[in-house]
């Protein structure tokens, strides 16, 4: 009895086919796979900057803008009450971290308008110039 005789070529183009049929098979899965995770991602960010929009200090410092900050705050009474740049700063690099999210793509600017939009709003009302 003789061994069978294959044609490797026809086994290589077979092979190569079904690889390629595998990818593209794959790679839709794998899209739909990272717009998950990214999703996940965003909700995970969303959870903890509004937890941390709503911690004790932060809630402190919201409280004293909006009930003891003077109407007309000017910048040297500003520079002279440490208590004043504790509570002003506290929140403006809060909404300065969640800047820096938005522009290097880590969460959606949707998502933190809609979540945080009105405490946004509500602070620079209080600190425009």
């Amino acid at each position: 009895m003789q061994p069978a005789s294959y044609d490797w070529n026809m086994v290589t183009a077979i092979a190569t086919s079904v690889y390629a049929l595998a990818v593209v098979v794959s790679l839709p899965l794998l899209w739909l796979q990272i717009r998950r995770m990214r999703s996940a991602q965003e909700a995970t960010i969303a959870i903890a900057l509004q937890d941390r929009s709503t911690d004790p200090a932060m809630h402190g410092a919201s409280l004293w803008l909006k009930t003891q900050m003077p109407e007309n705050f000017p910048y040297e009474d500003y520079k002279k009450d440490p208590l004043a740049r504790e509570k002003l700063e506290r929140l403006w690099y809060h909404f300065e971290f969640m800047g820096v999210l938005v522009s290097q793509g880590y969460v959606n600017e949707r998502l933190i308008f809609e979540q945080q939009g009105a405490f946004i709003a509500g602070v620079w009302d209080r600190c425009k110039p």
